[in-house]
């Protein structure tokens, strides 16, 4: 296709002048385009050319590998390569590894030819000792050593090896080491020693050693500057100003359906759309139908908004300002964090993280148009809220006739600094004359202190391990010990067990007969049950544990088989009465007797046997 192209001449050359092309091209176009340079379709001398000024250019590693194959391809011979030394030079310190690889093999080919001067030798030696790849340090390292006395340049190169003396891989430093003791016996420069021996001064002390024995006594290191005793003291980055106007809202929430949220600005874009709308919500909405799609983000579904993104902050609070009449949720939040699952939506063994986020998220959203503002918001680059801040938001909120929401403060109170009232003694007097009760909250846990330091204590646990032998079961049969840690104050976390109630201490209903114990199965276990589910054994008093032919379950009050709701209880398929419970050990039937639900029936006119006589010979 190439070969008979009319516009190949002119556009081939281009391709060396547009960035980014090369990752776009073909694999295949390298061999092609060398085959035809063979051929004498191409002239090899602008393909070369253009290969190199691509190098020197620079750029990232994906779009100059097809160079780096076009110019394999090509294979430049020795009076090509020697053209170019110098550009090859140049491309060893910064270029990509593929490219520094190239330039590596044309500069130890012309050494090889005898061509390289000192010059160059030099800066090669120094580019590629610097670099960060092990590779190319190491083929550096081995380039160096083979030729130091066969070109004889050893002074040469032990003043490129001390460049590798400070480096943090002990392979590499000795490598060089050894490097330059092998060739310390052919130093012709004294000045040559004395930069080694100064070099060294930097290594380890068996690698002191070792240069001190081959170029003569090295000096002790000095003493580095002091150690701080702990941690530099943090300092928390600059918190952007509040959100002050509409437009602004509007291009804050807009940046951030196209990116991804974080939590500091989310809650900068939350506090703004409750003060605004609380202010102007008609401008607000102007503002925001401007910059929403046709497809909005915040149409989403309500179980969409569980999670723990941030994202779904603002976009509730944005959903919550244009519908007229909002379905927060906070009876259903609140159930949720007081008994981990929810009645209406079937939620179960919920985390308490997720249950307060989810409990604070409808709060907010529920403020927007009702609230002036919020008292959690963070004042400080590292969440802390500054006391004075959180009074002033509060008398705002008596000043409105607003109360605050429940988790809005607890929220608050724990973003308070440790020290809070030593930064802000003025704070607790202005908290304190406040009457309502988030006012006198926040004012005793001035006083008090905040939230004090948790005591840490650690422990050793078992677990099993992964990639240890399997007992029977598929289990690992190796422990490996881990220490985790939690605060005193809280319990160590147990498998859950049955309450007296038969209920698991998650909220599940007790299943089956199993006796009180731990988990066992991945299933919680519970107490002894009155009931039995289908197919199960009912205990009659008296008579011990007695199994049941029917599909329906028994009642341990009647021990009569109970009908499913919505369905009609079992009748016999001959006399039309209802199967009658066993009495005794084993039930009794006739031959053919049998209900629609698969119970046994009495023959007709037979009068129900008592416990005390013997069962009739159960059916085949």
């Amino acid at each position: 296709m190439l070969r008979d192209d009319p516009w190949a001449d002119v556009l081939l050359p281009r391709v060396f002048e547009v960035d980014g092309l090369g990752a776009l091209l073909s694999e295949e176009w390298p061999e092609r385009i060398a085959a035809l340079a063979e051929e004498g379709r191409f002239d090899r001398k602008p393909l070369l050319d253009g290969c190199v000024s691509r190098f020197l250019r620079g750029g990232e590693a994906r779009d100059l590998r097809w160079f780096v194959a076009l110019h394999d391809a090509l294979a430049p011979t020795p009076d090509e390569s020697f053209a170019r030394l110098r550009d090859h030079v140049r491309l060893l310190p910064a270029s990509p590894a593929a490219v520094a690889e190239m330039a590596l093999r044309e500069v130890r080919r012309a050494d090889d030819d005898g061509r390289l001067g000192a010059a160059e030798f030099a800066e090669a030696a120094d580019a590629l000792l610097f670099r960060p790849e092990k590779k190319l340090v190491r083929a550096a390292l081995t380039w160096l050593d083979r030729t130091a006395r066969k070109r004889g340049r050893v002074d040469a190169t032990l003043a490129a090896l001390t460049a590798v003396f400070p480096s943090e891989a002990l392979d590499l430093r000795e490598r060089a080491v050894k490097g330059a003791v092998r060739h310390a016996a052919h130093v012709t420069d004294e000045q040559t020693g004395a930069a080694v021996r100064e070099a060294a001064a930097v290594l380890p002390a068996d690698l002191r050693e070792a240069v001190a024995a081959a170029f003569g006594e090295v000096e002790e290191p000095e003493a580095g500057p002091p150690v701080p005793p702990g941690l530099p003291p943090f300092t928390p980055r600059t918190l952007p100003p509040p959100i002050g106007s509409p437009a602004e809202l509007a291009e804050e929430f807009a940046a951030r359906t196209r990116t991804e949220s974080e939590w500091p600005g989310t809650e900068r874009l939350v506090a703004g759309v409750v003060e605004l709308a609380y202010r102007d919500a008609d401008a607000v909405r102007e503002a925001l139908r401007r910059v929403l799609p046709d497809a909005a983000s915040w149409e989403m579904s309500p179980h969409a908004l569980d999670s723990y993104d941030p994202g779904v902050w603002a976009t509730m609070c944005v959903r919550t300002l244009f519908d007229p009449k909002p379905k927060h949720g906070l009876v259903d939040a609140r159930g949720i964090l007081r008994h981990g699952r929810s009645w209406t939506r079937g939620d179960r063994d919920v985390p308490v993280l997720d249950r307060f986020l989810r409990w604070r998220l409808r709060e907010a959203s529920a403020a927007v148009r009702r609230a002036p503002v919020l008292l959690a918001t963070p004042t400080e680059g590292s969440g802390h809220i500054d006391p004075g801040v959180l009074v002033s938001r509060l008398e705002r909120l008596e000043a409105a006739g607003a109360d605050p929401g429940r988790a809005d403060l607890a929220q608050a109170l724990l973003r308070l600094p440790r020290d809070a009232a030593d930064l802000d003694g003025d704070a607790v007097s202005r908290a304190a004359r406040l009457p309502s009760k988030a006012g006198r909250a926040v004012a005793a846990w001035l006083a008090s202190g905040g939230l004090a330091d948790p005591d840490v204590e650690c422990a050793t646990v078992s677990l099993p391990s992964a990639g240890a032998g399997t007992g029977a079961a598929g289990r690992s049969t190796s422990p490996v010990r881990s220490r985790r840690c939690w605060p005193r104050a809280v319990s160590r976390p147990t498998s859950p067990r049955c309450s007296p109630s038969r209920r698991t201490a998650n909220g599940s209903r007790c299943r089956g007969r199993t006796t009180t114990g731990p988990w066992r199965g991945g299933r919680p276990c519970c107490r002894r049950t009155a009931r039995s589910s289908p197919r199960t054994s009912c205990r009659t008093p008296g008579t011990g544990t007695t199994s049941w032919s029917g599909r329906a379950p028994c009642s341990p009050s009647s021990r009569r088989p109970t009908a499913p709701r919505g369905r009609r209880p079992p009748t016999c398929s001959r006399t039309g009465s209802r199967p009658r419970p066993p009495t005794s050990a084993r039930p009794w039937s006739t031959r053919s007797r049998r209900s629609r639900a698969g119970a046994r029936c009495p023959p007709p006119g037979s009068a129900r046997p008592s416990a005390r006589s013997s069962p009739a010979t159960p059916s085949r």
